[in-house]
């Protein structure tokens, strides 16, 4: 049917103006337009393309689930995955303390690495921490070295190795480890503060760490040389103990007054020496300094049982059998593996 054509008016009329005197701070009325509805007559629809009619054929495009399954990249495993997998079981196994079965791994990762591997520093360093805690100082310092001559800002491995020096005895080598590792943490901490960011914390801890070291190296070598004065000085009335003949008054009150103050530095040398092992429980310096202070102080008994724990603690058991001069040439071995210095069988 034809619809009518024309303008009509939907809604009611328009309200007329109210007349003035409105009241102060009421808000004017809104008054919309009214809705006008323009009847027209339907268009003819046009008929349908299809492929009868235009002679294309059509085809639909793929979903878009498809199109994210095609642009999803494919699982291609990892060159280093062997690596990374005994990485990780190397650093289970070093937690729960298995520190040989955690060497094995790191050293199986470090075999298994491509060439450039971002984590072999990392491992050589962790691997040293391993060989560290079994006893292994000289691999233990090579694994060390190699690390940091791979990524020179590991902070961190300069300070173990430094402290690993350090309980060798091993002074000036241990200060510039420290040094090292000052160096690589202070770089780190003024390149976040030049970028605006807050420092890193394994920085700060490796600076403060640092500092650390470098002062218990100082109180390492300040001990051993108090711990070397009073030796000398505890030799000199031993000495004159001994040329003493005469067993007149004056010189036996002499005497008295000798082996007192022979005793008193036979404890400073011991205090110092002990301070000295504090800080560095495997130098050599540091063990024939306390060996000699027993045995300056005629404490044979102390003497031998320090010896003997020290080449135990080297490797070099005592015997029950054994006579003097072995006993003797058997410590004093013990003593030269932990350092390459020659000992003189006779000074203990």
């Amino acid at each position: 049917t034809d619809l009518p054509t024309g303008a009509f008016n939907i809604g009611a009329p328009a309200a007329p103006r109210k007349p003035p005197g409105r009241p102060p701070g009421r808000p004017k009325s809104r008054q919309s337009a009214p809705f006008v509805f323009q009847a027209t007559k339907p268009v003819e629809q046009a008929p349908m393309e299809t492929e009868e009619t235009t002679g294309v054929k059509f085809e639909l495009g793929p979903s878009s689930s498809e199109k994210k399954k095609n642009r999803r990249p494919k699982h291609v495993r990892r060159v280093d995955q062997d690596a990374l997998d005994a990485y990780d079981e190397a650093g289970r196994c070093y937690e729960r303390g298995d520190y040989e079965t955690a060497v094995k791994h790191y050293t199986s990762c470090l075999n298994s690495a491509p060439q450039g591997w971002s984590l072999a520093a990392k491992a050589l360093g962790n691997r040293g921490a391993a060989r560290t805690m079994l006893g292994r100082h000289d691999d233990a310092l090579n694994d060390c070295d190699a690390a940091v001559e791979l990524e020179p800002g590991l902070a961190k491995v300069h300070n173990r190795s430094a402290r690993l020096r350090l309980a060798l005895g091993r002074s000036d080598e241990a200060r510039r480890s420290f040094e090292r590792a000052r160096n690589a943490s202070t770089q780190a901490v003024e390149t976040a503060r030049s970028a605006m960011k807050p420092p890193p914390k394994d920085a700060l801890a490796a600076l403060a760490t640092a500092d650390a070291g470098l002062v218990d190296v100082h109180r390492y070598e300040d001990a051993l040389r108090r711990a070397k004065t009073a030796l000398d000085a505890a030799r000199s009335h031993t000495t004159k103990e001994n040329d003493e003949e005469n067993e007149n008054p004056v010189q036996q009150a002499a005497k008295r007054r000798s082996s007192a103050q022979r005793d008193v530095e036979v404890d400073r040398a011991l205090r110092a020496s002990e301070d000295a092992l504090l800080r560095a429980p495997l130098a050599a310096c540091a063990r024939r300094a306390k060996a000699q202070a027993l045995k300056a102080g005629d404490r044979w008994r102390e003497c031998a049982a320090f010896c003997d724990a020290t080449a135990a603690a080297i490797g070099t058991p005592i015997s029950e059998g054994m006579d003097m001069a072995s006993r003797a040439a058997c410590v004093a071995r013990a003593l030269a593996a932990l350092d390459a210095a020659s000992v003189e069988e006779d000074s203990l």
